[in-house]
């Protein structure tokens, strides 16, 4: 049978065509998921910038409202939303208050229990006993603030108007200290033209005084004198500054390793107690800035010039009940405030004792770890004791099976 040159290469391309089906339809399906993900992506920035504009949209329009409010209402409403930010303020600080006192009644009760702990190696006793009280005094406090101050409600627009209030009471500031500037520098320049003529003739007699100048090659050693003399100066003082830090360091762990737990119980009451002292300091702070807040919301909810009825068709309520409740709130915090009025005392540390307390919460950290590791290798055993236990079982029941 005779075979053509022709039909073997037909049969040769159908071979090859054959052996590689797969490749157009690789490349196609490639083709079609990368399409598919750039039509994904470029919907998801189109939903972004549609999402964009419209806030900014919003945001223009509600910017717009703000200053139409204050242009049809004028001092009134720049009175108004003045009075309602400033309730918001008093309402803020009082909740952080009653957050503080219970933070600070929680450092009182650790170091009550730390320094009566530590009372049978020290004299901390009458200092646990003022913690102690000090503890039922903030538990009075957070009764009395249990109930938290009200505020006035600020709608996105009156927030607006309230931002277009400040700017203009800040570009009136500063147009202010700008004239007072101005004043001040024209002072100034009169006193110097006054004193020129008395200081000219000075300045003609100490200039006729010419003295020989100095060659730039004594000046410039004078100046590296001057720099090698600065830098043998910091040097010795880093030196003087390590060697002391060693020292207070060394002596930290001395005082640990003589004095064993019982000082460790010391240093650690200490820092508790340090704790609780600059709480309730903090607390006593944030009293009396609570107090100036809650007068000055009380002062400018009574001071807006609306009636009543206005007030309510403004959505507002009743400020007048709400200066009442401020006022009150305010005279509340004048209690807290004798109630905290003598500070606790507090013991002080010294440098050893701070390095001996860093030793000590270093050994807690370490123990706590090896707790952990311990309590992780006995999961790891009981896992594999029981994982050996039924290997086990199952072999012997696979020999009970066979023998059967």
């Amino acid at each position: 049978m005779n075979v053509s040159p022709q039909t073997i290469l037909n049969l040769h391309s159908n071979d090859a065509s054959s052996n590689h089906p797969s490749t157009p339809s690789l490349l196609e399906s490639l083709q079609e998921r990368a399409h598919a993900g750039f039509q994904a992506t470029a919907q998801i920035v189109k939903e972004q910038v549609d999402l964009a504009k419209q806030a900014a949209h919003d945001r223009v329009q509600i910017a717009k409202a703000g200053k139409k409010l204050l242009d049809e209402g004028g001092e009134s409403t720049a009175q108004l939303v003045v009075a309602k930010n400033a309730s918001i303020a008093a309402s803020d600080i009082d909740r952080s208050i009653a957050s503080r006192v219970q933070v600070g009644l929680v450092h009182l009760e650790n170091s009550v229990a730390k320094l009566r702990m530590a009372q049978s190696n020290t004299n901390f006793s009458q200092l646990a006993d003022e913690h102690e009280a000090r503890a039922a005094t903030c538990r009075r406090i957070s009764h009395m603030l249990e109930m938290p101050a009200s505020c006035a409600d600020m709608s996105p627009e009156e927030r607006d108007a309230l931002a277009i209030v400040k700017a203009r009471e800040m570009r009136a500031s500063v147009m202010s200290r700008t004239s007072d500037g101005l004043e001040n520098m024209r002072q100034k320049t009169l006193a110097s033209v006054t004193s020129a003529g008395t200081t000219q003739g000075d300045a003609i007699a100490h200039s006729s005084r010419i003295s020989e100048p100095t060659s730039e090659a004594t000046q410039a050693s004078t100046l590296l004198e001057g720099l090698q003399e600065k830098a043998r100066a910091g040097l010795e003082q880093v030196r003087e500054v390590a060697k002391s830090r060693l020292e207070t360091a060394t002596a930290g762990k001395r005082l640990l390793d003589d004095g064993g737990d019982s000082v460790a119980q010391v240093v650690v009451a200490k820092k508790a107690c340090l704790d609780a002292a600059d709480l309730d300091r903090d607390v006593a702070q944030r009293v009396q800035s609570a107090i100036a807040m809650f007068d000055d919301s009380a002062a400018k909810l009574r001071a807006v010039p609306l009636r009543q009825e206005t007030l309510v068709a403004l959505g507002c309520g009743n400020l007048t009940q709400l200066a009442e409740e401020h006022e009150t709130r305010a005279n509340t915090y004048r209690q807290i405030a004798a109630m905290l009025v003598a500070p606790i005392s507090s013991e002080e540390m010294t440098p050893v004792e701070w390095d001996a307390l860093s030793l000590v919460k270093v050994k807690d950290g370490c123990g706590a770890l090896q707790c952990r590791t311990n309590e992780g290798f006995e999961v790891i055993k009981s896992m594999a004791f029981a994982s050996c236990s039924s290997e086990v079982d199952r072999e012997g029941q696979r020999r009970r099976t066979v023998c059967a």
